[in-house]
């Protein structure tokens, strides 16, 4: 177990696993063996392929994706169909990453990838503070605790409970990293959550979601919407800085490891904190993806909530 590993986690209990359960399962296993068989280059063009025939039945999903696309980047509708394919690429790519990610190295981190702020981690460590690290659906984000692996850097994952346990399993042992990182289910108590920032930890929370009627209304690329406060509420409550993590392929197509400037909750003393720490995170992620916008998943409903 990690040094800041979270002791006497409750289990989830999961419902039985169902047929169909099953039958997805043996389509998710067999391709993570199929991607593990063949070369890097051709299971990242084969699944570019399969993204592109799964783009074809999913119209109503597209029409909402390319509406956003155009109404909060402002372009118009070639560039918006020309980032929904890149869209679906980067997250068919991020899947074979995932399950091909024991094949990084850290010689590979250290020769093929660019790591940007990650002194931050040893800075808050000599403070004895934690951070939550607000990570994204944008590239490669499913690699992430691989590189903090081999970074020896541990985590606590908060995750979401997927429908299909068996599924669910299977991704959160690449999420954990075979038990380094500790995973987090958000139907779980809150106060080992609590515990494990103020005790110095590093929690990494998905935050770029609709947060639906438990959210807070604050803008995210350029459009009101409903964010999670669940960040901003954890940095307060526990001294702990936010930090919106990335891994993305920049400009020279070189894949980067961002770690952004800490947004500090010593900077928020005032009655709006709360709200302002949350804008400070969204106005980050939103700038991200305004760079970056190929590489963000455009398919999640992430303005579905009526405000």
């Amino acid at each position: 177990m990690s040094e800041h590993s979270i002791n006497n986690i409750p289990q989830i209990t999961y419902d039985s696993a169902k047929k169909k359960h099953y039958l997805e399962f043996f389509f998710l296993k067999s391709f993570s063996v199929l991607w593990n068989l063949i070369p890097e280059k051709l299971a990242m063009f084969c699944s570019a392929q399969l993204s592109y025939t799964v783009k074809l039945f999913l119209t109503k999903r597209n029409t909402l994706a390319l509406d956003k696309i155009s109404q909060n980047l402002n372009v118009n509708n070639d560039t918006a169909q020309t980032i929904l394919s890149e869209s679906y690429i980067n997250f068919a790519c991020n899947w074979v990453a995932m399950v091909r990610s024991q094949k990084i190295t850290v010689q590979i981190v250290k020769e093929h990838m660019n790591l940007i702020g990650f002194s931050q981690f040893e800075e808050l460590k000599s403070q004895g503070r934690g951070a939550v690290i607000a990570n994204m659906h944008l590239g490669w984000w499913e690699i992430s605790p691989r590189i903090f692996h081999l970074l020896e850097i541990p985590l606590a994952v908060m995750v979401a409970v997927q429908h299909n346990p068996l599924s669910d399993k299977f991704i959160n042992y690449y999420r954990s990293q075979g038990g380094y990182h500790s995973i987090l289910h958000n139907r779980l108590s809150v106060r080992h959550t609590l515990r494990f920032l103020k005790n110095g930890g590093f929690l990494v929370i998905v935050a770029d979601i609709d947060a639906g009627k438990n959210g807070i209304v604050v803008p995210f690329l350029n459009e009101q919407s409903s964010t999670s406060n669940w960040p901003a509420q954890l940095a307060v409550k526990t001294d702990s800085p936010i930090i919106v993590g990335i891994n993305y392929e920049d400009e020279n197509n070189k894949r980067t490891f961002e770690m952004q400037k800490a947004i500090d909750p010593r900077d928020y003393k005032n009655k709006n904190s709360i709200h302002d720490i949350t804008l400070a995170m969204n106005n980050n992620m939103s700038a991200l993806i305004e760079r970056f916008p190929g590489q963000w998943f455009w398919l999640q409903r992430r303005w579905k909530s009526k405000l």
